[in-house]
């Protein structure tokens, strides 16, 4: 890129018209995309629920390992630093205790058995992981919503617009995360893996609805999470 700028200056310097090759090149260079944030995440104690009540994801671990890195993005990205998060084995031992009492358990009574202070919770609505023959293309699509325990409401996503006052209508946000179809003719683990790297993709396009980042250059790290 460098290069290109000093290239482009000196041509313009000498008033040399064969250089407009440069000067295109320049001009279709473009920063990666940035998205905004869908909502700014308090720094306060945290709790990640993941939940799959239709039981339509077939790996147990995953759920966990989509809330972990969920977790880990919003530390590296500093958006949670002194609030801290609630352990998943809490989660998981207060999830055991209720038995079948759990998925009629409000959020806020969760939270507040943990000493959260607030709740992102994700909850799956559709899962893939073949589709068709030896070709896979893992997929994930969740609800996700933001319970605040100080105020006890839902903040994310708001039901009214604050600043126009228009309803929106939602109470979750629909968010989707998906992987390159792939033929894993004679791949044996290869579909594990691939698994596990749609729980990180889910867990990072999570923890990006509340802070803002750039989407990557067309075809970096092609079939790779992003």
């Amino acid at each position: 890129m460098r290069w290109m700028l000093y290239s482009l200056v000196f041509c313009l310097s000498l008033g040399l018209y064969g250089c407009s090759w440069i000067v295109g090149a320049v001009s279709v260079v473009k920063p990666p995309e940035k998205v905004k944030a869908k909502y700014d995440l308090p720094d306060k104690a945290t709790l990640i629920v993941i939940d799959d009540p239709r039981g339509l994801v077939t790996s147990p671990s995953m759920l966990r390992q989509i809330a972990t890195a969920t977790r880990n993005v919003l530390e590296v990205e500093k958006i949670i630093v002194t609030g801290g998060f609630v352990g998943q084995d809490e989660l998981a031992g207060y999830r055991e205790q209720l038995g079948e009492d759990y998925y009629r358990t409000s959020l806020a009574a969760l939270g507040i058995q943990l000493n959260a202070k607030q709740v992102i919770h994700a909850e799956v609505t559709g899962f893939q992981v073949g589709i068709g023959g030896n070709v896979i293309q893992p997929a994930i699509a969740m609800n996700v919503k933001v319970f605040d325990l100080d105020q006890r409401v839902r903040t994310f996503p708001l039901g009214v617009d604050p600043a126009t006052g228009v309803d929106n209508g939602a109470s979750v946000y629909p968010l989707q995360s998906q992987m390159p179809a792939r033929d894993l003719s004679g791949q044996g683990a290869a579909r594990s893996i691939a698994v596990r790297d749609l729980a990180d993709q889910a867990g990072r396009d999570i923890a990006r609805l509340f802070f803002d980042w750039r989407k990557p250059a067309v075809g970096a790290d092609l079939g790779k999470p992003q």
